[in-house]
């Protein structure tokens, strides 16, 4: 628990260094902090609850909305290979087939998207509609998963006016997919933990892996929800063993972790169908070879860019190509050294959390071809800092909720997945967007109110 306090610390902090202009937006988050609690504190939304949920949902809709009827530019990076690659399978064209060979889990969004496409067409407005789609999903999923009526009203709105979720839903990327069935994957973990029929949490077991293999085709971090199943269950046991617990455990883990293998399988292979050619099914080396750079500080590089189609071109077969990055991320740990890898941690953490108001506020302003948006990115920039702030500020409270003798499963669950999260990240290559995937995880935590409140 101290370790997670010390990374939501230092996450907040980071985001807030060294800036004079953040007094302003601080003084703001405070005044709007107090007023809120004054309203809880006089039953403000208990009296009113049908039309305070009402008026949050209407507000994000619209809000969301308002998207639609932006233009936008190009995409570029990483949002035109989704895009672009959407677009080529929506009208059966030739696909990046190297790229996406070696990076299968890009495969997904543009499925999916190229779905949405043969719907809607293949203009830009289908990718910002998809998003918003899932994001307003993500909310409702979010809302079910929390059993205090109390807590419902903190979680909900908060998702529905994180400005940084909103603008996010104009990228041409897998962010608010991957945050749904995330989402989805702790509400069905909830559910299974409140079954007692066996064909009810068998049943709810195989779903979880099967979510679970969604959320992993959107960016392949799902096995450490799977260890983290894994010792929250233990824990279960360690705090009270009985036969039936320890037979509802197992098979609980077992179907979770079949249905996740099986269909991840299968996707590989659908992936090799649709590309014609082998993909890489091992772990992700050039990632992780990017990460151990201290050139780059674990950052994307076009030096190790160019290595990877060097590379790929000597061994002509992607998941070759990925063992031999794998090797070699390892031998660089090695030759770094404790020393220089406990530097090499500590400004990745930097980088994946720094300024991440201003990395979103600059893709989107980018993103979004309209003057109108670009005048006003001081105040949007602001509004990010004040809703940060007032996140942090509930994830202090929410962390301290969850101190006592016991934890929840699904709490520590959570908990449990974010530091697994930031782990994984700070030994892969990282980049400000990857820790919005802590989102959803995070808006439930800080969404607590009492101590021990059961997430269900």
């Amino acid at each position: 628990m101290a370790l997670f306090v010390v990374l939501m610390m230092g996450m907040i902090i980071s985001n807030f260094h060294n800036r004079i202009s953040y007094v302003i937006p601080f003084i703001a988050s405070i005044i709007i902090i107090i007023y809120s609690g004054k309203l809880l504190k006089q039953d403000f939304y208990m009296k009113n609850r049908t039309k305070t949920m009402f008026l949050i949902i209407t507000c994000a809709i619209l809000i969301r909305l308002a998207l639609l009827f932006l233009d936008y530019n190009n995409p570029m990076g990483d949002y035109a290979v989704y895009y672009e690659n959407a677009v080529s399978l929506s009208n059966n064209q030739s696909l990046s087939i190297t790229y996406i060979s070696l990076f299968p889990h890009l495969f997904g969004y543009i499925q999916v998207l190229s779905w949405m496409m043969n719907i809607f067409g293949t203009s830009y407005t289908t990718v910002v509609l998809l998003n918003i789609i899932f994001d307003l999903l993500t909310m409702f999923i979010i809302f079910k998963t929390i059993r205090n009526q109390e807590s419902k009203l903190k979680g909900t709105f908060l998702w529905a006016i994180n400005p940084i979720n909103i603008m996010w839903c104009a990228m041409s990327v897998p962010i608010s997919a991957l945050n749904l069935f995330l989402a989805l994957s702790i509400w069905i973990f909830s559910k299974i933990n409140l079954a007692i029929k066996k064909r009810h949490y068998t049943t709810l077991s195989i779903l979880l892996g099967i979510s679970l293999f969604i959320t992993n085709i959107f960016r392949p971090l799902m096995p450490i929800f799977i260890i983290a199943i894994a010792i929250c269950y233990g824990y279960k046991l360690l705090l009270k063993y009985t036969r039936e617990e320890l037979i509802k455990s197992s098979i609980c883990l077992i179907l979770t972790i079949t249905s996740f293998t099986a269909f991840n399988n299968l996707n590989m292979q659908y992936i090799e169908k649709k590309l014609k050619t082998n993909v890489a099914a091992g772990a992700p080396g050039y990632t992780l070879y990017t990460g151990a750079s201290l050139e780059s500080s674990g950052s994307w590089n076009p030096k190790i860019s160019q290595e990877l189609y060097d590379i790929y071109d000597k061994y002509q077969d992607s998941d070759e190509t990925q063992k031999y990055f794998t090797k070699k991320s390892i031998l660089t740990y090695k030759e770094n050294g404790i020393k220089n890898n406990t530097k090499l941690f500590a400004k990745k953490f930097l980088f994946l959390t720094k300024d991440l108001s201003i990395y979103s506020n600059d893709n989107f302003a980018y993103q979004v071809n309209s003057a109108k948006i670009r005048n006003i990115n001081g105040i949007i920039m602001i509004t990010e800092i004040i809703f940060t702030i007032i996140l942090g500020t509930c994830l202090l409270f929410g962390v301290n909720n969850l101190k006592g003798n016991k934890i929840k499963t699904e709490a520590m669950l959570i908990v449990l997945f974010i530091i697994g999260f930031i782990i994984a990240s700070l030994l892969l290559e990282v980049s400000p967007r990857y820790v919005l995937s802590l989102l959803v995880p995070l808006t439930i935590i800080a969404s607590l109110n009492t101590k021990l409140k059961r997430v269900e």
